[in-house]
């Protein structure tokens, strides 16, 4: 069955520590989660094909949105900040959305990550928009919105 994006959640504690900030209301893209396996290539000679071993899971995620300046809420403080921070901060990630009760259950994505970068072009004729990368901190961990 397929779904809808539109619902989808992204949140991050911010750089105060304790306050969770939700950004979903100004993403209109999130890529990238829960991640990737590495593999390591130990193809030797005279095999017929490249053999790999998995090695450790990298996580690397991308958001794009609508540029908002409000102070200690919008994105552009909250992913600035985070920008500068030197701890990584938790992040939670709902592809379908946060709700609970759902049949079947909305999945949660969580981890630690890291806002590696952030941007704010601006462009004639478009509106002010943000981008931003981030790194994840160790592994993700997957459950449900109960």
């Amino acid at each position: 069955m397929p779904y809808e994006s539109r619902p989808a959640f992204f949140s991050v504690v911010d750089s105060d520590g304790t306050t969770t900030r939700d950004l979903s209301s100004h993403l209109t893209a999130i890529d990238g989660l829960p991640g990737e396996r590495e593999l390591v290539d130990v193809t030797r000679l005279g095999d017929s094909g490249h053999r790999f071993v998995a090695s450790l899971f990298m996580g690397r995620f991308d958001l794009e949105g609508l540029y908002e300046k409000t102070a200690s809420t919008g994105p552009d403080v909250v992913l600035t900040n985070l920008l500068g921070m030197t701890t990584a901060t938790t992040f939670v990630y709902g592809p379908t959305g946060n709700s609970s009760g759902q049949t079947p259950p909305n999945r949660r994505i969580t981890g630690s990550c890291w806002i590696r970068t952030y941007t704010a072009p601006a462009r004639v004729g478009a509106a002010v928009s943000f981008r931003a990368g981030g790194q994840v901190d160790g592994v993700v961990a997957y459950s449900t919105f109960t």
